[in-house]
C-alpha cells in the first residue's frame, strides 16, 4: 500500500504540471490610435509668405516630427520636432520655397515614441516679393542646413524701399523666409536701420525709425510685443541683455546733438530703466573726425555680463566701454584731442595703450 500511495502522489504532481503548461496567458488588447487631424494655414499672419502653421488634434497625447522636403535632397530639408506629447498643439512651418509645390511630411509618435501614423500634404507658393534679390552661391561652407539659414537685413534694390524686408536664404541660394509688411498698418513704412536680431526665445527684435518703437515678432511675422521709447527716437541698433532687457542706440530731443544716447528698456515693464548720455561720459566738443552735430554716431552695442558694462562703437569717436553708471572704463581710439568729459573726467587717462 505504501508503494501504491507514492505512485498516486507522483501521478497527481505530474497532472498538475501538465495543467499549468496548457494555460496560455491572455494578450492585452491592442489599442489603435487614430490618425490625428491636421489643419494647415499658409502665411497665418499675412506678413511671412514662406511660412505656415499646422494645427494638430489627436485622440491622445502624441508627439510629432515635421519635415519640409528640400529641393536638393536631405541636406536641404527643414525638420522641426514637437517632443512634448499633447493631444492639441501647433507647429510652425518654416523654410518653404517660392514658385514651388512644397511637400510637407508629418510623422506621429505615441507616448512610447513609436511611430503610428504619417501625413503628407503639398503647399503651393506663388512668386516672390518683387524687391527680393537673386542670390548666387559661389562657395557653400556647409550644405547641411540643420534648420539654419543665413539672415540678411535687406534694404532692397532702391535707396530707401518701404518697408524693408529681411530675408533668409539657404546654402543653395534659395530664399526660404522673408517678411513683407506692406499691408501692416504700423510697419508699412518700416525702416529698421541695421536690422533684426534673433532673441533667445527664437523671435526677432528690431527698432523702427519711422515711429520710434521697438518690436518683437515671431517667425510667422506676428507682432508679439512692442515698446515705445518715452520721448526718445530709435537710431541704429538694439540688442537683448541676458536678463531680457533691451539696449538700444537712440536720440534725445532735449539735446542739440544726435545719435549719442544709449537707453535700456525693461522688457516686461515697458519702461526705460537706464540711460547713458554720451555728452556727459565723453566730450561732445571733440570733433577730431567730424565738423557737425553728429559728433558721436553710435553704431554698435555689446553687453559685458561679467562686469555689467556696455561697449559702444562710435563712428566718430572710437570704441568705448562704460559702466552702468555711465563712467568710462576705457577708450579704444587714436590718441588725439582727448580732454575732459562732460562730467569732468580726464579722458586722456582712459585711452588703451598699444602693446610694445
Amino acid at each position: 500500500m505504501l508503494f501504491s500511495s507514492s505512485i498516486c502522489l507522483v501521478l497527481l504532481f505530474s497532472a498538475c504540471e501538465d495543467m499549468t503548461e496548457d494555460v496560455e496567458p491572455e494578450e492585452e488588447p491592442k489599442i489603435e490610435i487614430a490618425k490625428p487631424t491636421v489643419e494647415i494655414k499658409v502665411n497665418p499672419s499675412g506678413y511671412a509668405p514662406l511660412t505656415a502653421e499646422v494645427t494638430i488634434l489627436a485622440e491622445t497625447d502624441v508627439s510629432a516630427r515635421l519635415k519640409v522636403v528640400g529641393k536638393h535632397g536631405a541636406k536641404s530639408d527643414v525638420i522641426k520636432e514637437y517632443n512634448s506629447p499633447n493631444d492639441f498643439f501647433k507647429m510652425q512651418v518654416l523654410g518653404l520655397y517660392n514658385n514651388h509645390f512644397n511637400q510637407i511630411e508629418i510623422d506621429f509618435f505615441d507616448k512610447s515614441g513609436t511611430l503610428f501614423a504619417s501625413d503628407t500634404t503639398v503647399i503651393s507658393i506663388g512668386p516672390p516679393l518683387a524687391q527680393l534679390p537673386r542670390i548666387e552661391i559661389n562657395t557653400a561652407q556647409n550644405e547641411q542646413l540643420n534648420g539654419d539659414f543665413y539672415l540678411v537685413n535687406y534694404f532692397g534694390h532702391t535707396d530707401n524701399p518701404v518697408p524693408q524686408s529681411p530675408l533668409m536664404f539657404d546654402a543653395y541660394g534659395d530664399i526660404r523666409w522673408y517678411l513683407d509688411y506692406q499691408a501692416n498698418p504700423e510697419l508699412k513704412e518700416l525702416f529698421y536701420d541695421v536690422g533684426l536680431v534673433r532673441a533667445r526665445n527664437g523671435n526677432m527684435i528690431f527698432g523702427n525709425v519711422r515711429n520710434a518703437k521697438l518690436y518683437e515678432v515671431d517667425m510667422l511675422g506676428r507682432v508679439v510685443d512692442s515698446w515705445t521709447l518715452d520721448g526718445f527716437t530709435f537710431h541704429h541698433t538694439v540688442i537683448e541683455k541676458p536678463n531680457g532687457n533691451l539696449l538700444l542706440t537712440a536720440n534725445s530731443p532735449e539735446l542739440p546733438t544726435w545719435d549719442d544716447q544709449i537707453i535700456e528698456i525693461d522688457r516686461s515693464g515697458h519702461r526705460i530703466v537706464n540711460r547713458w548720455d554720451m555728452t556727459q561720459s565723453l566730450d561732445a566738443k571733440r570733433k577730431a573726425w567730424v565738423s557737425d552735430g553728429d559728433w558721436f554716431h553710435g553704431n554698435g552695442l555689446a553687453y559685458s555680463e561679467e562686469d555689467d558694462c556696455i561697449i559702444v562703437s562710435s563712428r566718430s569717436q572710437g570704441i568705448i566701454k562704460l559702466t552702468a553708471d555711465n563712467e568710462v572704463v576705457w577708450i579704444l581710439a587714436p590718441h588725439r584731442a582727448w580732454e575732459q568729459s562732460g562730467n569732468g573726467t580726464e579722458l586722456s587717462l582712459l585711452l588703451l595703450q598699444p602693446l610694445a
